[in-house]
């Protein structure tokens, strides 16, 4: 995790944000950011076949605004998907999973 958060200012130019350890510290997150890109590093180092997540894997997009994506899948699908607020971020977050089961994460300024 340290590594990757060096490489992640040295070469990104980003700077953490915020920083949190569970689990006995074997599960770690980090959330680095600047003016324009946020990543989010995850660090999980369960041993235990019964821990383990498997397809832990996020990509993330800042957008315009997540109400209309939510809204276009809103459509699509008959369901609306769940838009949460991170006040600390001033950001309006919205998961979907992909037809991999992977997670996107779309993100827009909380107040546009």
């Amino acid at each position: 995790m340290e590594q990757s958060k060096a490489w992640y200012q040295q070469v990104m130019g980003l700077e953490v944000l915020d920083e949190v350890w569970i689990r006995n510290d074997s599960i770690g997150i980090a959330n680095l950011i600047n003016e324009r890109l946020s990543v989010e590093l995850i660090y999980d180092a369960r041993t235990s076949s019964k821990e383990l997540v498997q397809g832990f894997f996020k990509v993330g997009f800042h957008v315009a605004d997540v109400e209309v994506i939510a809204d276009r899948v809103q459509r699509e699908t008959g369901v609306r998907p769940r838009i949460a607020d991170d006040n600390q971020r001033a950001l309006r977050i919205l998961q979907l999973k992909d037809p991999d089961n992977n997670t996107i994460q779309l993100q827009s300024p909380l107040n546009p």
